[in-house]
């Protein structure tokens, strides 16, 4: 997982009091970027109506793969091309700073329509 989201995962369970361990079991379900809760607590909301009535309110797009990265949302980095470290004739090997710790950018393709709907 990219660290990023790791993170961002960490910050959005952290808030609630409740264990981080037990909270970072999956599934977990996030819609229109709100969290939602794991396996049991979408079974609630679906028992009750209320699963249908988030899911509608999320925009239609039509199901598609990227060209670009096939789907992955990620795509090896231009400057290190995915080996997260570059050379200069100064200071050597350096790690890179444009991409993750796996040496993967975000999809300039796909990245706005996943932003655009989180």
């Amino acid at each position: 997982m990219d660290a990023s989201f790791a993170a961002e995962l960490e910050r959005i369970f952290d808030g609630d009091n409740k264990d981080l361990q037990s909270k970072t079991k999956l599934p977990r379900v996030f819609i229109g970027g709100r969290y939602v809760g794991g396996a049991e607590e979408v079974k609630q909301l679906h028992e009750i109506g209320e699963l249908k009535k988030l899911v509608q309110e999320l925009p239609r797009i039509e199901p598609r793969v990227c060209d670009m990265c096939g789907g992955h949302r990620f795509v090896p980095c231009n400057v290190c091309h995915g080996s997260h470290k570059v050379h200069t004739e100064k200071l050597g090997f350096r790690t890179c700073s444009t991409c993750n710790e796996n040496g993967l950018v975000r999809c300039s393709s796909c990245l706005f329509v996943s932003a655009s709907h989180a």
